[in-house]
């Protein structure tokens, strides 16, 4: 079932962040395009999704999944931002919906591997997805060759931050919409550039 449609409710922390309305797919696209400073190449953008896989991974160490807290929502939203425009940039259908958290699917798979935890499949994901660009950029075959294979990785991994997200009692609307406040606001502050969160 999409998330969309199905409200999951907010623990405390993320109720006093949440706004009354949801971020579609095509209004946080909107504001991928709008808060970029350019348009990149898809190999800064896929550097974008593995640092911030990392961070999701970092945010969950140590939370209890019954929890959900305002990091892991920020690193997902993160997240969202580098695979939204990716999946700009390789010209990617529309997506109608957000993603269902659904058990991603990886190449290094074996049942041993739906044991791991969401991040750590979130980080694989992206591995896989660096990997079809590493080759492309290579000259092993034409970038057109691994697009349907990057397409693929990138949806799975929205899918994959679904899961993080619900596991941690969020959904991505909530974490889109923290995305967006923060960009925002750094935009107005004309702070977009820079290290860390606290810019």
């Amino acid at each position: 079932m999409d998330m969309s449609s199905k409200k999951r409710p907010l623990n405390p922390e993320a109720q006093e962040r949440a706004e009354p309305y949801d971020v579609t797919v095509y209004e946080f696209e909107q504001h991928v395009k709008r808060s970029r400073l350019r348009r990149f190449g898809f190999d800064y953008l896929i550097l974008g999704v593995i640092e911030e896989a990392g961070e999701v991974a970092r945010a969950t160490q140590n939370k209890r999944p019954s929890t959900g807290c305002s990091d892991v929502a920020n690193e997902v939203g993160d997240v969202l931002w580098y695979a939204t425009a990716l999946r700009i940039e390789l010209g990617d259908e529309p997506l109608a919906s957000w993603p269902a958290a659904a058990e991603p699917r990886t190449e290094h798979s074996g049942t041993a591997e739906h044991a791991w935890p969401h991040p750590v499949q979130l980080l694989l994901l992206a591995s896989e997805l660096a990997g079809r660009a590493k080759k492309a950029i290579r000259g092993d075959k034409p970038l057109d060759t691994y697009l349907p294979e990057m397409r693929r990785y990138v949806r799975e991994i929205l899918e994959c931050c679904a899961k993080v997200a619900s596991t941690h009692k969020l959904t991505l609307q909530h974490c889109a919409l923290m995305n967006v406040r923060k960009l925002d606001d750094r935009r107005r502050r004309g702070s977009i550039t820079g290290d860390g969160n606290d810019r």
